[in-house]
């Protein structure tokens, strides 16, 4: 795979045709500016160091054929018609996506996020790119299962009337538990750490205080959210706008409890929607 300069001869096709192929092979006659432009994007930064910026370059455009062909592959698979992405996509995405390894599991996730641009493409998709160049793979995992069963649901977040019930019935629980056993009922607090919302949030933590005391008594954390890796995940896909946390309080008498949740934003289930390449029938 190359000219006899050695030069990768590699293009990533993506037209109006509603095709998506990944070729391997550029006639000459084929090398016009798009190529040639793609093929240089990083050469400032990479002609000067000789045979290493040919690496990068070879590297770079070996990911760029691999997301492409997957990409192409599900299309095919799902039965779904394709056609360009706007190019306010489509560079940033080749930009971003062809500096991954070509090992990585993120590329699966860059592939389902082409067809879910080239199949039905929404605005707020444009950033989508960025925001994946910066995740890495235990936050793109982290985000899946936050939203696993979610997902493809797309009108979950209309039912806010639901999760807002939920939520009075847990706070609701913890009171009767707080009013039934004072400080007692705070060492079956972990099991109210397991309970289930039909919506993309889970329970993080359970805070006891007294009042009059002004401290907190007694914490509850879920252990599966407080390992150290997710808990730094959990601060990146924050920072994306992702997910956030938010907090409830119910009090009796002397006694308090905090309720934190974890929730994945509208705008999350939207990334995490696009990235599992699913496309549906109706706006969110």
């Amino acid at each position: 795979m190359g000219d006899e300069n050695g030069k990768p001869s590699v293009s990533v096709d993506v037209d109006v045709g509603a095709k998506l192929e990944a070729k391997t092979e550029v006639p000459s006659h084929a090398s016009g500016r798009a190529v040639h432009a793609l093929l240089d994007a990083i050469s400032p930064f990479t002609d000067g160091l000789g045979l290493v910026g040919d690496h990068i370059r070879a590297h770079r455009f070996e990911v760029a054929v691999r997301i492409a062909e997957r990409a192409k592959q599900i299309a095919d698979e799902r039965n779904l018609k394709i056609q360009s992405p706007p190019l306010k996509f489509m560079l940033p995405f080749l930009e971003k996506s062809s500096l991954e390894e070509p090992d990585s599991s993120l590329n699966e996730v860059w592939s389902q996020l082409l067809v879910s641009a080239a199949s039905k493409f929404q605005p707020s998709m444009t950033i989508f790119p960025s925001i994946l160049s910066q995740i890495g793979p235990s936050e793109a995992n982290l985000l899946r299962e936050l939203t696993s069963g979610f997902v493809e649901d797309r009108q979950v977040y209309s039912r806010e009337h639901l999760f807002v019930e939920q939520v009075e019935g847990l706070l609701s629980e913890i009171r009767r538990r707080i009013i039934a056993g004072g400080e007692v009922w705070f060492s079956g607090a972990a099991e109210l750490l397991e309970w289930r919302f039909e919506s993309p949030r889970r329970p993080l933590e359970i805070r006891y205080y007294h009042k009059l005391a002004g401290n907190t008594g007694s914490v509850s954390r879920n252990n599966d959210f407080w390992e150290f890796k997710k808990i730094v995940s959990c601060g990146i896909l924050e920072r994306q706008g992702l997910v956030r946390t938010k907090s409830y309080t119910t009090e009796f008498e002397l006694y308090g409890a905090e309720l934190t949740l974890l929730e994945v934003t509208p705008f999350g289930l939207e990334f995490a929607y696009a990235c599992e390449g699913i496309v549906g029938d109706s706006d969110p």
